[in-house]
Formats: structure tokens, sequence, C-alpha cells
């Protein structure tokens, strides 16, 4: 009889325990299932819309995240049509493919990827490690529905701190971001909506939901000049772990000290101090000693950046000395660690050159793409390079991962950007410098053109040049003239056919002239002019060449901001101008006897925030421009793409030379 009594509520126990262990791993997806299909500017020309697309973050007791990635996606089309998973990640990382589910009216049916996926490297710059994952389906029915789940999971660690990009390949109806868990002895993580050009906003609990969001490549134009980087651009969600310290920038800049103090700590110092004995053999105390030292690291081979742990922690520098290689945080260390051993104090800055950067609103690491070290020497404060305020007031600033740096003259592309100093007093702080950073490239051509039509011509190429880029890429600063030679005659043969190099001469920047890195090409053309009319030619060489130096046909974005489309919210705005640019070009040509020069390619003068620009010269024809670095209100947009345009057109003019009558 007791038996009997005990099997009702045994029979209900059994049935909820199968129907527990029955419920699909989809089931997360059904209140999401019976929603309308959105409108909205926001879908622009997608074919696919998340009803919900979400992220659940844990923090495991190690410190390392894993990642729940779920969504709900609905063709917005009328057809039928294919669907394709992009799940990006990186090799620190581990990934569960993704998961996919066909909902059809009332049944809900599992879709196998294992046929259709591939895994891709991809190159972005600075990496290397990144990777997607792509998985096509079967063509869906104009009615289906289809629900998506994958992880990814850490291997380390993480140090703090982690963004959370809303945006993705698909536009979302509704985006949510959740964090649970903890590290062993941290507090609960905290997310923060952060938006652009906003304060910050308190920490908004375990849950942050966003709607109407557009896809990631109707907001945002990585290709785009006038863009900011993502993270004063667009929205995200960040994500903090850990303890409260590092959560205001002096936490941060100590957080940040304490990474490259304990690495080099650890390092005995013996490692280096032989180094820095040879190449400082005979040198004269302070800049002299300086210049060596920072000669030698900049001619180390850079390497990718790391993830995990590895990018935010140098390598030491025994280590660099071992394989002759590191990143921008390992060539800083090394650096730092070598001047040292000469009584030279300095301290690392990290700043970001990922496009131009408003003042972060939020203290993470995450706003910060580089680092450069802060030199402080007795002459210092007078060099162009010193630091004009800040907590490193009178120090010089000093990029040793520019091979072709030179030490005393600015970086090139810091100027008002924001820089974290790492040493005592650190905080974020604007960077300025005696002489404002910028590219800088000099550009001077001499022509002697012949009677018959043969040119004649030397070449010197000062600064960040495009010959210097591709000086670095090919690894040719130290080889013979010959080979010297050949590269740059491959290199001008697609823009100028017919274009000799004969000469070539690579001279390393010398930093007790303050004078950057030079190039010096002579040469000839044989057929340098074209018949116009009667005794007029056009001579349109030298500005081609003056052109390509300068790199100007690089300057106008490659599609500039569209005027036909309705702008979609959260929409980056193209207000910035991502680089600096001091360009100056001086051409001085030699006619024959009897010759003249009828007309030459001419500039109106341009005086705007954003580009100044003006030519002289009565014997030779120069021009100097600067382009400025920084953020122009939107409806500048057009009359700057005008005037950038203005500019590089001038280098596609020709002069016209007339010929004696009775030639």
């Amino acid at each position: 009889m007791r038996l009997l009594a005990f099997l009702p509520g045994l029979v209900v126990a059994a049935l909820a325990t199968a129907a527990h262990a029955a419920a699909p791993p989809w089931e997360w997806a059904v209140p999401y299932l019976g929603r309308p299909l959105p409108g909205g500017s926001f879908l622009a020309e997608a074919e696919w819309v998340a009803l919900r697309s979400e992220i659940e973050v844990e923090v495991r007791a190690s410190g390392a995240l894993r990642r729940v990635f779920r969504q709900v996606l609905a063709p917005t089309a009328r057809s039928t049509g294919q669907l394709t998973i992009f799940t990006p990640y990186n090799e620190n990382q581990r990934l569960v493919p993704p998961q996919l589910w066909v909902r059809s009216g009332r049944r809900t049916r599992s879709v196998s990827l294992a046929q259709s996926f591939a895994d891709l490297p991809l190159p972005l710059a600075g990496t290397g490690r990144e990777r997607l994952y792509l998985a096509a389906t079967e063509k869906l029915a104009p009615a289906d529905l289809a629900i998506v789940q994958w992880e990814v999971i850490d291997r380390e660690p993480l140090l703090g701190e982690e963004v959370l990009e809303p945006f993705g390949f698909y536009p979302a109806a509704e985006w949510a971001a959740r964090a649970s868990g903890a590290a062993e002895g941290g507090d609960p993580p905290e997310l923060r909506l952060v938006l652009p050009g906003a304060p910050a906003s308190d920490p908004q609990g375990a849950e942050v939901v966003l709607r109407d969001l557009p896809a990631l490549l109707d907001v945002y134009d990585e290709e785009n000049p006038f863009l900011a980087a993502p993270l004063q651009a667009l929205p995200y969600v960040l994500l903090r772990t850990g303890s409260a310290a590092g959560k205001d920038w002096p936490g941060l800049a100590a957080k940040a000290r304490s990474f490259f103090t304990e690495v080099l700590a650890a390092d005995p110092p013996g490692a280096w101090t032989p180094t820095a004995g040879r190449l400082t053999a005979g040198a004269s105390p302070g800049l002299d000693t300086a210049a060596r030292l920072a000669s030698f690291v900049q001619s180390l081979t850079y390497r990718d950046i790391a993830w995990g742990l590895a990018s935010h922690h140098p390598a030491p520098p025994s280590e660099t000395l071992r394989s002759l290689s590191a990143d921008c945080k390992g060539k800083v260390l090394l650096l730092q660690a070598l001047l040292s051993t000469a009584g030279i104090e300095s301290v690392p800055v990290l700043c970001a050159t990922g496009g131009y950067q408003d003042a972060p609103v939020v203290p993470t690491l995450l706003a910060f793409d580089h680092v450069v070290l802060a030199i402080h020497l007795p002459e210092s404060a007078a060099e162009p390079g010193a630091l004009t305020g800040g907590p490193g007031e009178g120090w010089l600033l000093f990029d040793p991962t520019d091979s072709l740096a030179t030490l005393g003259l600015p970086p090139s592309n810091l100027e008002g950007s924001s820089g974290l100093w790492l040493g005592p007093g650190g905080g974020l702080f604007p960077i300025h410098t005696r002489r404002p950073g910028c590219s800088s490239i000099e550009a001077a051509l001499a022509v002697e053109l012949s009677s018959s039509g043969e040119a004649q011509w030397t070449l010197t190429a000062t600064g960040d040049s495009d010959f210097r880029a591709s000086l670095t890429a090919s690894s040719l600063l130290q080889e013979d003239a010959g080979q010297l030679r050949r590269h740059f005659q491959d290199l001008l043969r697609p823009t100028l056919p017919g274009l000799a190099v004969t000469a070539a001469r690579f001279e390393p920047p010398d930093a007790r002239a303050l004078r950057p890195v030079r190039v010096t090409l002579g040469g000839s053309l044989p057929a340098a002019l074209r018949p116009a009319d009667g005794t007029h030619f056009m001579l349109p060489f030298p500005t081609t060449l003056l052109g390509q130096v300068l790199g100007l046909p690089a300057i106008i974005p490659a599609r500039p901001p569209s005027q036909e489309r309705a702008p979609v919210p959260w929409q980056a705005e193209p207000r910035y101008q991502g680089t600096s640019l001091c360009l100056r070009a001086e051409l001085s040509l030699t006619l024959p006897a009897g010759w003249s020069v009828v007309a030459r390619p001419e500039l109106r003068p341009i005086a705007a925030p954003w580009l100044t620009a003006g030519m002289e010269g009565a014997s030779a024809w120069r021009l100097d421009a600067h382009i400025a670095r920084g953020s122009f209100a939107r409806e500048s947009t057009q009359q700057r793409l005008a005037d950038l345009e203005a500019l590089a057109a001038l280098f596609r003019q020709p002069f016209l030379v007339q010929a004696p009558a009775s030639l």
C-alpha cells in the first residue's frame, strides 16, 4: 500500500525529468520566434535581419571568458535564399562551431553545416591571428527562421576588460549582452554602455539591451579616412572583470606600468648590459648615446602583436635580443633597459594610431593600440620632438617601432591624440610636441630636357615618402646600390613607362642633424615629350613622379561617403581626418636654348582648417601643403573632398613647353 501511495508522485517526477531532459537546445529562442519582421532604415539593403541577437559571457574561476552567441534570423526578402553565418574569433580562443536549426511553421529541424564551412585567417594589419569561420546553409524558404548558436572560449585569463561590439554582419532588431560568474577572488563582472561623444555612463549591471542596430558595414567603412576608429565612432559595451583597480586613469596607468616594470625586474640586467656597452663605446653622453641605442632597437624585426596575456605584457629584453625581433611593447622595453645602463631615464607612453581619436571617455587599455617611449635628456626640451605639456613635459617622444624614425623629431601621427603616461603621476594627457608631428615628405626634382625630347633627372625624397615605405617593406635598407636601383625601377615602371633609374642611394636618419631618411635617385626618360600642336609639347612626367613620391593618389577616399542613400541609425559621421601630412614638392626645370614654358600646373591657394596649400617660386616650381589631423564639421565633408581632389589633380597636370619654330 505504501508503494502504491507513492506511485503518482514518482510518475509525475519521472515525467518532469523526461520533459527537462528532452528540452531542445534551441529552447532559448522560443520567445523570439513569433516576433514580426521589423521595418525601418536600419535594415538598409540586408537580406537577413536578427530578430534577436545576444551574447552571454561567463567569467570562469580561472578568469577566462566563455562567450555564447545566439541569434534568431529572418529573411527580409520574400524569396528563397541562402544564409551565411559569420563567426569571428582568434587563435588564442577555442571555437565551438555554430549549430543551426531551421524553423518552418511549427516544426524545427537541425541542419548540419559540416559540409559547407571554411575557417580562414584574416590578414588584419598588426595581428595575423584573427580568424573567421564561415558556414553557408541550403536555400531557405521565405517564411523560414534560422536559429544559430556558437561559443568562443578563451585559453587564457582576461586582463580585466573586453569590448563587446553590438554591430554584426546582419542588422539586429534587438541585441543584448549579459555577464555572469567571477574570477576567483574577483568582483562580479560589470557592463558599461559607451556612446560616441557622450560622457561615460554608469555601469549598466549584468545586462545591456540595444535596438534597431544596422549591420556593421552600413555604419562603418574602415577604408574611409574621414571616420574615427570604432571605439570613438560607434557605441560599444565594455565588460570589466576582476578587482576595482584600474577603473580611473591614474589607476589604469599604474596597472599598465606594472606590466613593464615586472617583466624588466624579472630579467637579469646582465642580459642587455654587454649589448649596451658595445653599442655606445666611444659615444658622447646624452643624445649621441641615446641615438645609437635607438638606432639598434629600430633595426630589429617587428613581430606581430600577440593575443592573450602577451598582448599586454612585453617580451623580456633578453628574449628580444635573442630573437632580434619584438612588437612595439618589446621594442620599448628593450630600449628602456638599454638607456638605463647609460643613466638615461625613460617612460613608456600608450597611444592610439588607428585613425583620428577623440579623448577616450572610459579608462580602458583597449583605447590604445601602440606604445612609444619618452626619453629624458639634458638637451631634450629644446628638440622638435619634445613634449610641451603633461607629466612628461620637456621629454623627447620617440617611436622605436618605426624603423626609420629620427630621434629628436616628433612621431609622425600622434599630435593632438591622447597618451597614457606610465611613469609616476601617470594619467591621460594630450600629446603635443614643440614641432607638431606629421607625416612629413619632401620631394625635390631637377629635370634637364634636351632638344631631342630626352630628359635627365635627379630626385631627392626625404621623410615618410612611399619610397621609404617600400624600402622598409622590402628590407632593402642595407642592400647594395644595384639592388636598390632595380627596386625603384620596378616601383616606378607601372606609373612611368620608359623611365630608367640609373643611380640610387639610401641615407639613414641622422639624429645629430635632425634629418630624416633620404633617398636620392637619378635617371633618364628617352621620350619625355608628347606633341600638343605645332611647336608645343606636353611634359607630364615631372608632376607624375612628384605626386607618386608624395603619395597623393592615395589621399582621396576610395569610396567617398554616399549622398544618395539615407543615413541609418548609429551611422558613423565622416567628421575626422585620421592622418596629418606635411608635404613639400619642388621642381627645377632646365630647357634647351630657345625653349620656354608656356603653361605650368597651378593650384589655387587653399586656406581651410583641414588643408592649407600654396605655390610659389619663379625659377623653381614649389608647393607647400599641410593636411591637418582632427575632427571637423560633418557639413565640411564635400568641401574637404573637393580640396583634396584639387591638390591631387595638380600632379596630374603637365607642363606645356614651346620649342623654337626652326626645330
